[in-house]
This record gives C-alpha cells, structure tokens and sequence, in this order.
C-alpha cells in the first residue's frame, strides 16, 4: 500500500489497526509529533430511580 500527503492519516493510520502516534516534518525545526490517542472511558450509565 502506498499513500502519500494527506492521505497518510485517511489510509494508513486506520489500517494499523491499534492507536499509533504520528511525526510530522520530523527533520525539522518545525516538526511536530502527535502522539496516540488515549482510550476514552464511558460514563456509566445512571441507574434507574425507584418511585415509591
């Protein structure tokens, strides 16, 4: 597979299959690194009120 540009985040980042950080520009000063994305934690669900 090849992907090159912008297409590197809409073809290659999914198909790693898990969360993985990404370097931008990595050889200059003005690079960047973004690094993978924590996992969120649902909130529970709020239990039903009992009514009398």
């Amino acid at each position: 597979m090849t992907a090159v540009g912008a297409r590197l985040l809409d073809v290659v980042i999914p198909a790693i299959g898990s969360p993985a950080g990404v370097a931008l520009n990595a050889g200059s000063e003005l690079g960047m690194l973004f690094p993978p994305p924590r996992p969120t934690r649902r909130p529970h669900p709020t239990p039903p009120t009992l009514s009398a």
